[in-house]
């Protein structure tokens, strides 16, 4: 336990300790392997994004024609093989944050 925030009585209160957490009964852990392809496909998303955006001819039509079609197509295949390779080094930032710490003896 630890003593948490003092109410206005002056007195302090004592927090319980939240327990640590396990993955859910069936789930297996995070690995890194798995966060760092779940961060290259975010990346390759938000790429994919940027093209769009970068492609944008402006028009506000809603018909779109086969050909603006298969370039969104090319685009989305670029934005992930570039992902794949390396990107803009977004999903290796990710994946490093969000990898698990080793604990450290106390």
């Amino acid at each position: 336990m630890s003593i948490g925030p003092v109410p206005s009585s002056g007195f302090p209160v004592r927090v319980p300790e939240a327990p640590a957490k396990s993955p859910p009964s069936g789930r297996s852990q995070d690995t890194p392997e798995k966060i760092l392809d779940t961060a290259r496909q975010f990346e390759a998303l938000l790429l994919s994004q940027m093209l769009k955006s970068a492609h944008a001819d402006g028009s506000e039509s809603d018909e779109e024609d086969s050909g603006s079609v298969l370039g969104g197509i090319g685009q989305e295949q670029f934005a992930t093989a570039l992902s794949q390779r390396g990107g803009i080094g977004l999903a290796d930032s990710i994946a490093r944050s969000l990898a698990p710490k080793p604990a450290h003896p106390a």
